[in-house]
This record gives structure tokens, sequence and C-alpha cells, in this order.
């Protein structure tokens, strides 16, 4: 049961737009605000608890606490977090002059409004994006930073969540691992942070390999080449996982 205090809610500049049928809102907010109102445990008296298990193994503290060094190293998320809001919004104010509301409805079937989020502890379901909300839980930032947020108002219905869940999660496609080591070349050439520098080396190193010696064009470079009979991620992964350009590796800069 959801408990109703008073000052939880929050009032926010949101594009309201549909989707696959349903009603959903877009919107900037300060990770402090979201956290007073989120929540990543289901009810346990649903046809929802075998799904609210495995979601619950998903949440990793380690994971929270490497977010929460990105964040406050400078690094950001640009993609939204998912919440589902079970209780209905206090008040939905379409804003705009008259003209600039059609504008917006003729171009992109959306429309400013400013909405007011329930005043209920657990009201905002996270669906997608926990980690990268309770990275900011211990963080001065979560005062300051502001997070990308996709919201859906289905009260209480569960099979939405479910399937929204299951969608991101089993359904979508993670990128090749191929693919990352080739354009780790590319993403971190002139990084500063180790981990992303060795990436970038060891990419480089690989597909030196591929140049010349015994596994002249033996790998296959997602970008450049279809052929080959080693994948990109077949070499880069044991150098990786040996070592091999760490601080104490033999391939380190100053060897």
């Amino acid at each position: 049961m959801k408990k109703h205090l008073k000052n939880l809610s929050f009032t926010v500049p949101a594009i309201e737009s549909r989707m696959g049928g349903r009603q959903y809102w877009t919107f900037n907010i300060e990770p402090a605000k979201l956290l007073k109102i989120a929540y990543v445990n289901k009810r346990k008296d649903s046809d929802f608890e075998d799904l609210a298990l495995s979601y619950q193994r998903v949440m990793k503290p380690k994971r929270i606490q490497e977010i929460k060094r990105y964040i406050e190293d400078s690094g950001f998320f640009p993609n939204t977090i998912i919440v589902n809001f079970e209780k209905p919004f206090k008040n939905i104010i379409e804003i705009g002059k008259l003209n600039q509301r059609k504008i917006w409805k003729e171009h992109t079937r959306s429309k400013p409004v400013v909405i007011t989020t329930p005043e209920y502890f657990g009201c905002a379901w996270i669906i997608d994006g926990q980690h990268r909300l309770y990275g900011f839980a211990d963080s001065d930032l979560k005062d300051y930073e502001t997070v990308p947020v996709v919201a859906f108002n289905e009260m209480n219905d569960i099979t939405f969540e479910a399937k929204v869940f299951m969608d991101i999660n089993a359904k979508q496609k993670a990128i090749d691992a191929n693919l990352k080591w080739d354009l780790y070349e590319d993403l971190y050439v002139d990084s500063k942070d180790r981990t992303e520098s060795d990436l970038y080396k060891i990419s480089v190193i690989a597909k030196k390999l591929n140049k010349k010696g015994p596994l002249r064009n033996q790998i296959e470079i997602p970008k450049k080449s279809a052929g080959g009979h080693l994948t990109l991620n077949y070499v880069c992964g044991p150098i990786l996982r040996s070592n091999l350009i760490g601080i104490t590796g033999p391939f380190r800069k100053d060897t």
C-alpha cells in the first residue's frame, strides 16, 4: 500500500505524446526528486512475483557504486530512465499560445504541458535505468544534475509493466562485441581515463596484428572486412584478460 505524504510531488515541464497506443511524457528532473517517490520492489501478492524477483537480482550494489564514481568524474548517461506512475498525476496543464500548440500538434503529434506528480511514496516504479538513478543516491550531484525520463501513467497495470520490462531486458539486442572492439579505437583515441585508454590500445594492437605477421588478414574487422578466420573479440578479449597492456603488462607504454 502506497502512503500519501505531503511535499513529495514535483511539477515539471514535459512533452506529452503517444506510443504504441499509450500516452507518455518526457521530461528532465533532478535525481533527488525522483528518488523520493521511486522504488524497484514489486508487490509480492501478485502474479508479477517471478518477474519482481528477477528484477531485484538486477540491482547490484557494486554496479551502483561504479556509476556513482563515473558520474562524479564528469560522466553522464544520455539515455532515458523509464518509469510508470501507479497513481494519477495531480495535474496536467497544456502550455503555450494557441498557434504554438497547433504547430506542435501538426508537426510532432505532441504537446508541451506541465505535470504535477502524485504525492505518494513509491508511486513511481522504475522499469529501466534503476542503476543510473540509484547511482546518484549517495552523491551530492543528485540535487544539481538532471536525468531524462520517459514516464507512463498506467495505474496498477501489472501486465503493461511486465511487458515493457521484458521487452527492454529480453528483446533488446546488445551491441555486438566485435563492433565494440572496432569502435573503441575511434571512441577512446583521446581519452585520459586509464580503462578507456587501454581499450583503445587493445583495439589498435589487434588491427595492427591483422596487417602483418602470422595473423595478416586473418582477423575480421567489422568496419573494413567480412573475411578472416578470427573475430576481433577473439583476439582482443585475451589481451584484456591477460593484462598485457595494464600498468604492469609487457605492452605498457614505456616498454
